[in-house]
């Protein structure tokens, strides 16, 4: 008579998996009490997704299983659990780094506010282009990204020719500057415009645009319009 074999314990973590109403049930006891309504639907997709990212790590753990230490079932249990836990952590971590971002993002269009009231080379400070001195000393000081950045989010780029600023474009590797959608869209706009048309981040945006400031104030042009004379 043939005797029957033992199974390993990566062999009966497998077996378990093979019914997918199991593990959903385990997944359902890890995240506890489910709601009505909308708090249903959100429960069912939660346990839904716990069972599917928890099915990955057994398999990955499966050889980790062994049976002489409790039952199957008591040992997914507690890997779906410690998934769930994860899950939980980094989605705490991410709402923290969502407000982080919207608290500076505040602050970004204080400081923007801030800026256009005070900024001597805004609307109506004068017409015509950089002269080529100028020029020159924005090639030197800004690379072409935070040269080309740098001239819109200042509102500056009526003041360079436009051959000039097609060439800086073509550095940079970027396309026709937004124009008509950067026009009159305020400062939050404006940045979620450089953003897309960039693909630079908020945060990025802004560092290039405090070194691109520090550079044109201390343009000619600028220095001009202040009444100061280069030393």
């Amino acid at each position: 008579m043939e005797q029957p074999t033992t199974k390993s314990g990566a062999q009966l973590v497998r077996d378990f998996l093979e019914s997918p109403a199991g593990l959903r049930q385990i997944a359902a006891m890890a995240i506890g009490r489910r709601g009505a309504g909308a708090a249903r639907r959100d429960w069912d997709d939660a346990v839904n997704e716990l069972s599917q990212s928890a099915a990955v790590q057994l398999l990955q753990k499966a050889d980790a299983y062994d049976p002489r230490r409790g039952t199957v079932r008591q040992w997914i249990f507690r890997v779906v659990q410690n998934c769930h836990r994860d899950r939980l952590r980094a989605e705490r971590s991410r709402k923290k780094v969502l407000v982080s971002q919207a608290t500076a993002e505040w602050a970004l269009d204080e400081v923007e506010i801030v800026e256009a009231e005070t900024a001597p080379w805004d609307e109506g400070a004068g017409g015509g282009c950089l002269s080529e001195p100028d020029l020159v000393r924005l090639e030197k000081r800004l690379n072409p990204v935070g040269r080309v950045v740098g001239i819109v989010m200042l509102e500056m780029y009526d003041k360079i020719p436009q051959e000039r600023l097609e060439a800086w474009l073509v550095e940079a590797g970027l396309g026709p500057i937004p124009r008509e959608e950067l026009e009159g869209a305020g400062a939050a706009r404006s940045r979620q415009i450089l953003m897309d048309w960039t693909g630079r981040s908020a945060n990025n945006l802004s560092k290039i645009r405090m070194r691109a400031r520090a550079v044109v104030a201390d343009l000619e042009y600028v220095r001009g319009l202040r009444g100061e004379e280069r030393s």
